[in-house]
């Protein structure tokens, strides 16, 4: 059998074309059934597609977990994340997002668990620097909470937030004066800035 019969032609190949037709058309909880089809189909998992269809099903959980998370329903955004943190092709986008949803939900365990990784692939990220400050301040951990913000503080003189990390931080900074205080002087609020 030739190789791109066998890469394109078996049953799984079929599951992860119908995946990336619903991908493409923003057809994401589609995308994800047909995706999970073409990996359950006995491929080897060294197999291109099922490396393939992996990817492409945690793009698809991460669109839909993000759909859910802007509709204000982290429960439902971290249905969508949780199976595809599991997986092998795991973001950071799907960490950053995933931590923020179990900051919505009160896990700071399971959002450290993701702000952990996310930040030794990308220490720069400011919004999971700002997480993990809450988070650590949350846990009782003082000082890392402090080594968070300070890094807030040295890579920006002004940070610009997503509208849903915003109001978890303010909604929780009259507990965490320093946290208040930077995000206060280096946060514009979502409507000074118009988003």
């Amino acid at each position: 059998m030739s190789f791109f019969r066998r890469l394109f032609g078996g049953e799984s190949s079929a599951h992860y074309r119908t995946g990336m037709r619903a991908f493409d058309a923003g057809e994401y909880e589609r995308a994800l059934q047909s995706f999970q089809h073409a990996l359950d189909a006995n491929t080897p998992r060294c197999d291109p597609i099922a490396h393939l269809a992996a990817f492409y099903a945690a793009e698809a959980a991460l669109h839909l977990g993000r759909r859910a998370l802007q509709a204000g329903d982290a429960a439902t955004a971290l249905r969508w994340l949780e199976p595809a943190l599991g997986g092998t092709a795991v973001s950071p986008a799907m960490l950053e997002v995933a931590a923020l949803a179990y900051l919505e939900t009160g896990d700071t365990d399971a959002a450290l668990a993701c702000l952990q990784p996310l930040l030794r692939v990308d220490p720069l990220r400011l919004e999971a620097h700002w997480m993990a400050a809450l988070v650590h301040h949350e846990l009782g951990d003082a000082m890392r909470a402090a080594q968070h913000l300070h890094a807030v503080r040295a890579q920006a003189v002004s940070s610009k937030l997503s509208p849903r990390l915003y109001r978890i931080l303010e909604a929780r900074a009259p507990t965490f004066p320093d946290l208040a205080e930077l995000l206060r002087d280096f946060v514009p609020s979502p409507q000074s800035s118009g988003v």
